[in-house]
Parts: structure tokens; C-alpha cells; sequence
């Protein structure tokens, strides 16, 4: 083999080492509700310790009662920053006592500094948190961002997306708020997505899921 041709290997392996993973979801398009993977039973939420705004030290336990929606990004991947502005809108037209949209990340070390970020950008509604120690990537397993964790008032995780979606998507915001809404319209709603509200003994574990 021709210095020409080691010369290229050589150059297209420095291309490669210097692309990062999360810019491999760039190639992704927009997910909808069909692409969210409900599971058949809710299963227990991540339980990594993680920084508020403040820099207080919280889990997502603490925010049973709520609809949660954690978005993990990064700010080097592209979907992830293209997606913010829409996931803030979203929190907009939410009432925050019964649903909020969290920006999880682990940039950064410091709850304080990622709001500075979010609000320099005008995204004033979302409510940031830090995985200072990396321990929700890795109980979420997360191998490119972003990725998207449903948790319903229970404090349970009732479906996740691996991707960049639509958050202006109808359907989706539609899905979103019956799950707030009282238990006739959120038992509805989970019918209409395929997931039980608990299972029953001797039927499949609630980490199994609908497809």
C-alpha cells in the first residue's frame, strides 16, 4: 500500500475520532407518538441523584404528583438544541403544578449554569437538572442523545423515546396532557396507547414491554 493511501486512512480515521457520538442522531427524523415505546406495565422511574436550578440535590421521586417529561440532552448534539425550543413552548401551555418538562444533562456540574444557558437562549420555562455524577445516562442507558423519559403521576415510567420528535406534533401534545388530566380521561388514554395501570400476579414483569 502506497504513503497515499496511508495517508488517506490516516486522515479519514481523524475524521471519524473527531465526529461526535451525538451528532450520529442528526441523521434521525422527527419521531411521533408511534415511535414512543410505551411499555405494557409502568416500571420504576431512574432514581440517580441529580441538581435542580438551585443546585439542590433531588430525585425524580420528588416530583410525584406530576407528569414529569425528562428530556436528556447535550449541548453538542444538534437535535437535542433544535428540540429545546419547542419542549419550552410546550411547558408554556402546561400547568407546572401538574406537569413539568425537564432538561437533564450532565454538561455541565452546576444547576445554575445550565439555567444561564437555557435562559440566554430565551428557554426561561424548562426546568433544568444536572446529572453531576452521570448516573441517570447511565441507569437510562443512554448511548446517543437525546432521549425522552414519560413518568406518570405515580412517580412511574410509562414510556421512553430514543430521538428527536415533533413536540408541536398535536398528537403528542394531545397524549401529553390526558395523562394530567383526571384518572377517567388519563385510564383513556393509557388504553388508547396500550399499557396497563398495574400488573397482576403472574402476569408479565413490569419490565416487558408492548413491543
Amino acid at each position: 500500500m502506497g504513503i497515499l493511501n496511508y495517508c488517506k486512512i490516516f486522515i479519514f480515521a481523524l475524521m471519524m475520532l473527531s465526529f461526535p457520538i451525538e451528532g450520529i442522531a442528526n441523521s434521525l427524523s422527527d419521531a411521533t407518538v408511534s415511535d414512543i415505546n410505551f411499555y405494557k406495565y409502568p416500571r420504576e422511574a431512574p432514581d440517580a441523584k441529580l441538581k435542580d436550578k438551585n443546585d439542590k440535590e433531588v430525585t425524580l421521586s420528588d416530583y410525584k404528583g406530576k407528569v414529569v417529561l425528562l428530556n436528556i440532552w447535550s449541548r453538542r448534539c444538534g437535535p437535542c438544541v433544535k428540540e429545546l425550543p419547542m419542549l419550552d413552548a410546550l411547558q408554556k401551555e402546561m400547568d407546572k403544578d401538574k406537569f413539568l418538562v425537564m432538561a437533564a444533562t450532565k454538561d455541565w456540574q452546576s444547576g445554575a449554569t445550565v439555567k444561564e444557558y437555557l435562559d440566554l437562549r430565551s428557554l426561561k420555562s424548562l426546568e433544568p437538572l444536572v446529572d453531576y455524577s452521570g448516573m441517570l445516562n447511565s441507569e437510562v442507558g443512554v448511548m446517543t442523545y437525546p432521549v425522552t423519559i414519560i413518568i406518570d403521576k405515580n412517580g412511574m415510567e410509562i414510556g421512553r423515546l430514543r430521538g428527536a420528535a415533533d413536540w408541536n406534533n398535536p398528537q403528542i401534545r394531545g397524549m401529553l396532557i390526558n395523562l394530567y388530566k383526571d384518572n377517567s380521561q388519563a385510564d383513556s388514554a393509557k388504553s388508547q396507547y396500550g399499557w396497563k395501570a398495574q400488573p397482576q400476579k403472574n402476569e408479565a414483569k413490569p419490565w416487558m414491554r408492548s413491543k
